[in-house]
C-alpha cells in the first residue's frame, strides 16, 4: 500500500510540473520582442504609422509580451462601444518612432490593434 501512494504522488508531481509552463504576460527577455510574430509587429508599427504620421520604417519594436485581455477591445473600448466579454489572448507591444514611446494592444494574430492612450 505503502509502494502505491508513492507511485500516485510521483505521478501527480510530474503532472504538476509539466503542467506549468512559463506565465501569460511576462516579458520575452532582453529587448522582449524575440518570441512576437512578425505579422503581429507589422501590423502594431502599420497602426503607429497611420495614428502618429510615421513611416514604417522609422518604428523599432522595443518590448513585445503575451497578454490575455478582458475583452475583444482588449481593454481598450471607446466611449459606448459594445465589446464581446471574452479573454482575448494578445500583445502588448512597445514601439518607439520619432524619439517617442508608444504602447500597442494587439490579439493574438494582430488583425485587432489599439493603441494605449
Amino acid at each position: 500500500m505503502n509502494h502505491v501512494r508513492m507511485v500516485l504522488f510521483g505521478l501527480l508531481l510530474a503532472l504538476l510540473v509539466t503542467a506549468c509552463g512559463p506565465l501569460r504576460g511576462t516579458p520575452q527577455g532582453p529587448g522582449g520582442a524575440t518570441d512576437l510574430p512578425d505579422d503581429v509587429a507589422m501590423a502594431a508599427k502599420e497602426t503607429l504609422s497611420a495614428e502618429a504620421g510615421v513611416a514604417v520604417e522609422e518604428i523599432d519594436v522595443v518590448e513585445a509580451e503575451e497578454r490575455e485581455w478582458p475583452d475583444a477591445c482588449l481593454g481598450l473600448a471607446g466611449e459606448g462601444e459594445a465589446c464581446a466579454e471574452v479573454i482575448t489572448p494578445g500583445w502588448q507591444v512597445t514601439l518607439r518612432a520619432a524619439g517617442e514611446t508608444y504602447v500597442l494592444r494587439t490579439d493574438e494574430e494582430g488583425t485587432t490593434v489599439r493603441l494605449e492612450e
